[in-house]
């Protein structure tokens, strides 16, 4: 038998900002010994920890969102959060969760909503995989563009970062340019570097933008720089990319 603890780390004492992976300690019940204690490996913090959304106006915004009637089930948990993807690219989000039991043998039971920390904007939800009987309000969420690779129709960009239709250019996160094989992207505040086969490109060559504090570059340009090709389809609004011949 041991004792368990799991926490996040505090990113930024200032606004509260926690790190998208948690730290745990597992020590013995009989000895003050500790048998385990991981902390996963962080990656550098590329985005901005301060929120432009304030907690209690974050809280307003999740009421209108939440998935459970926020009168009967509150928004009870809000959590700042520095989230990233599998591709490593980075969010500062609020969590805005509707906590409804916590229990040593089923963990936590809740509902919420992850919204992006500067704008607001709803995300995706948290539900339970199983249907608990609870009615769900039918909140609608923004509809998206969707990047797949082809001929696989593996998927490019992530629910935490979408990409972005500006004046009828989509951008994408540079960091989902490693979805591709054989490529490498090295990002930091300062700017981005793409590694395909032997070449090697600027952010400055792919017109890579720093945007909500993270990089972005436009999909079709830089997959033209990289050799590669982009089809649109407008009435599914889903670009895909080619790198073959």
């Amino acid at each position: 038998m041991s004792y368990q603890w799991a926490w996040y780390e505090v990113l930024d004492p200032i606004s509260g900002a926690v790190a998208s992976s948690e730290l745990f300690l597992e020590v013995s019940d009989q000895t003050p010994v500790v048998i385990t204690f991981w902390r996963p490996p962080q990656a550098p913090i590329n985005v901005s920890t301060r929120p432009g959304v304030s907690r209690a106006h974050m809280l307003s915004i999740a009421r209108r969102f939440a998935l459970l009637d926020p009168v009967r089930y509150p928004v009870n948990h809000l959590i700042l959060r520095v989230a990233m993807d599998d591709y490593g690219g980075q969010r500062l989000v609020w969590e805005c969760l509707q906590v409804l039991d916590v229990s040593p043998e089923t963990g936590v039971s809740m509902y919420g909503v992850v919204h992006d920390a500067n704008t607001g904007e709803p995300l995706y939800p948290i539900a339970p995989f199983i249907n608990d009987g609870r009615p769900r309000r039918p909140i609608r969420f923004p509809q998206r563009a969707a990047v797949i690779l082809a001929p696989s129709g593996k998927p490019i960009v992530t629910q935490l970062v979408p990409p972005a239709l500006d004046g009828g250019v989509l951008w994408v996160r540079a960091e989902h340019l490693r979805a591709m094989d054989g490529v490498r992207v090295d990002v930091d505040r300062n700017g981005v570097r793409v590694r395909s086969g032997d070449r090697t490109f600027t952010g400055d060559r792919l017109q890579a933008r720093r945007r909500d504090g993270a990089w972005w570059v436009p999909l079709r340009s830089a997959a033209r720089t990289l050799g590669w090709s982009v089809t649109w389809n407008a009435a599914r609004k889903e670009a895909t990319v080619h790198t073959g011949p």
